[in-house]
């Protein structure tokens, strides 16, 4: 999970800790840190938040689509902007999550994309098909 602000990065890890079916085995705060996690760790998803310093979340998974074509990479933003959601799937992710979503919704459709379930919610948008 990558995202500049610490209470959201804190605040998923703690709403996560519990849950058997999901474990975040990193976070990072810019798109450099996340990239050179996610090499080390080679995660099932990323949630990847878009406007992060340095590197933003965009360019990060232009960077991580090239490396890793199947991986899952899902951006997380607060922003329903089209702009962004098109600079988003122009750059490989896999779809785009609004960050208005509860974090048992969340929860669920971590796990529902992770065993390849069509998932039909007002929070997700699809962005490689």
């Amino acid at each position: 999970m990558a995202d500049d602000h610490p209470l959201i990065r804190a605040g998923l890890s703690m709403a996560f800790e519990n849950d058997s079916k999901i474990c975040i085995i990193g976070t990072a705060d810019n798109g450099f840190d996340a990239i050179e996690k996610i090499e080390k760790t080679i995660p099932d998803i990323v949630l990847m938040d878009i406007d992060m310093p340095g590197l933003s979340g965009v360019a990060a998974i232009s960077i991580l689509r090239k490396k890793y074509p199947d991986m899952i990479l899902f951006v997380l933003s607060t922003y329903n902007d089209r702009t962004y959601i098109d600079d988003s799937k122009a750059s490989g992710a896999s779809g785009y999550i609004l960050k208005t979503i509860s974090i048992e919704s969340l929860s669920r459709l971590i796990v529902d994309i992770i065993d390849k379930k069509r998932i039909i919610s007002p929070y997700v948008l699809y962005l490689n098909q």
